[in-house]
């Protein structure tokens, strides 16, 4: 695996957030993995960083053509909510569950809306996997101007908890304008 530091961002409030690039080869990663779907493949890479001895500070992946959504989708008092694509072991309870907590990353992140849309058709790390697309109100009020924006770090470590091993990953979905 070869990984390059590509930023840091600070934030007084929170713990510094880094961003990096890996390369990982494919020799090393298992052919039932390579077969499956892009997220599922994230959330493999994440389990690899991490291990099941840790606590999961990681989120990995970033969105696919299939993860764009347009703007206009949204009409009433807000323009569009923006969309975060979480991959979980299968749990149909999970969007439920999402919805019921709904505030996270102290009330920052809002979940309006939780739907699954891909389910893995083998077992990774022993795990069916889950990829979910939600909707959230994301409302950022502990950051000043120049600080990190990005809570989707915060969002996953609250997820994951104190558990040993990276049970969720995701990344935001790419919001674009309906061509004219």
């Amino acid at each position: 695996m070869n990984c390059q530091h590509l930023s840091e961002k600070q934030n007084d409030n929170y713990p510094k957030e880094h961003e990096f690039q890996l390369t990982v080869n494919k020799t090393h990663v298992p052919m039932e993995v390579l077969g499956i779907p892009y997220a599922f493949q994230m959330w493999f890479v994440n389990r690899l960083i991490n291990g099941d001895t840790s606590q999961c500070f990681t989120g990995v992946g970033t969105a696919q053509s299939d993860d764009v959504y347009y703007t206009e989708e949204y009409s009433g008092n807000r323009n569009y909510y923006e969309r975060f694509i979480l991959i979980a072991p299968i749990d149909e309870k999970i969007c439920h569950e999402l919805k019921k907590v709904r505030y996270f990353v102290d009330d920052q992140l809002i979940v309006k809306w939780c739907k699954r849309l891909l389910k893995s058709e083998v077992k990774v790390n022993g795990q069916l996997l889950g990829k979910y697309m939600l909707n959230t109100d994301v409302r950022l009020v502990n950051y000043r101007s120049g600080e990190s924006t990005d809570i989707s770090g915060l969002f996953l470590q609250e997820l994951n908890g104190l558990k040993l091993g990276c049970r969720y990953t995701g990344y935001w979905a790419t919001a674009k304008q309906h061509p004219c």
